[in-house]
This record gives C-alpha cells, sequence and structure tokens, in this order.
C-alpha cells in the first residue's frame, strides 16, 4: 500500500487496489485448491509430457486439447463449480507433480507463488520444465536466464532457500502410466 502512496494515490485507491488483489489471490487459491482435489481423485491426469486428461469413472480418458495463449501460454478447458473455465495448463502439471503451494507470509504480506517455465518455452509444460517460484523472484530469474550467470545454480539457491519448489512428487491416485501411448 505504501508504494501506492508514493505514487500519488489516495489511501482508499491503494486500499481499494490491494482488496482487489487479496480478491484476486484467494480465488486463484481457491481454484489450485479444487484442482488439486480433482487430481487427488484421479478424475484430473496430467502425464510426464505434460498433457492433460480427463479421466471418467470408467477408467476411459480424454485428452483435453490446449489452445496457447497469445503470450504463448497453452490453457485447457475445464469444469470448476459448475462452470467450464480456462486453466492454464502448466498450473495442472505443476499442482500434480509440485502440490499445492504453500501459503506463506513475509513482512505481513502473502508470499505470491507462479509457474516457472526452466527453459523459458512456454509451450513445454512438462513437470522436468516447470517450478513454482515467489513472483519476488521471478523477475529477477528471468533476468539472470538473459545473462551469463548460471540459471541452473540460481535456481537452486532459490531451491534451497524455499524461494522454489520443483516438480518431485506425485500426487494421482493412478500409475504414472495410465495414458496408454
Amino acid at each position: 500500500v505504501s508504494a501506492r502512496l508514493r505514487a500519488g494515490r489516495s489511501v482508499e485507491e491503494s486500499i481499494s487496489s490491494q482488496l482487489r488483489f487479496d480478491l484476486d489471490l484467494s480465488a486463484q487459491r481457491e481454484k489450485f485448491e479444487f484442482i488439486f482435489e480433482l487430481i487427488k481423485k484421479g478424475e484430473l491426469f496430467a502425464d510426464k509430457n505434460g498433457e492433460v486428461y480427463r479421466i471418467f469413472d470408467d477408467s476411459t480418458y480424454h485428452k483435453l486439447r490446449g489452445r496457447k495463449s497469445k503470450e504463448g501460454y497453452v490453457g485447457v478447458k475445464i469444469k470448476v463449480h459448475q462452470k467450464f473455465v480456462w486453466v492454464a495448463r502448466r498450473h495442472i502439471v505443476l499442482l500434480q507433480y509440485a502440490g499445492l503451494p504453500p501459503l506463506l507470509k513475509t513482512n505481513n504480506t502473502m508470499v505470491v507463488w507462479t509457474a516457472e517455465h526452466i527453459n523459458s518455452d512456454r509451450s513445454d509444460d512438462s513437470p522436468a520444465n516447470l517450478c513454482w517460484m515467489t513472483i519476488t523472484n521471478n523477475s529477477t530469474f528471468k533476468r539472470t536466464k538473459k545473462s551469463t550467470i548460471n540459471y541452473e545454480q540460481k535456481l537452486q539457491s532459490l531451491e534451497l532457500e524455499g524461494e522454489v519448489i520443483k516438480c518431485s512428487s506425485y500426487f494421482s491416485p493412478h500409475p504414472e502410466n495410465v495414458i496408454e501411448s
């Protein structure tokens, strides 16, 4: 809020802006929790290539066709609370292979997590190419990628500090080879 006040906004405008951000963050968290439950119940599945499938009660499955945004990210349409919504495919993959990012506060401010494509290829949603990263480190990391500094070392350093969560666990009740090629 104080940075917004320095930018010439009134206290009311700053609080209103912060409230909208908090509501957006809360809605995103609710959507992530809903998707995570679908994964744990075995109704949604992401394979090792980052493709997403809807799995039905009779164990049949349907690959969800992705659609690229103008920014180059791939999204899929799923039903959330009786409405179809577009969900970033990378988020589904991260929720399955890295879980929900923790709710943390730093200096009385919520820590915001974002999906990071390690190799910068926004269409590569494989678990090996994705991680959760705090939004404060995300912009720094992007600059590091473009410099000569070894960004793999930077990524490992951020992971040790708890600022990055790489894909490693597996949260689906299905065996990893549930989808036949």
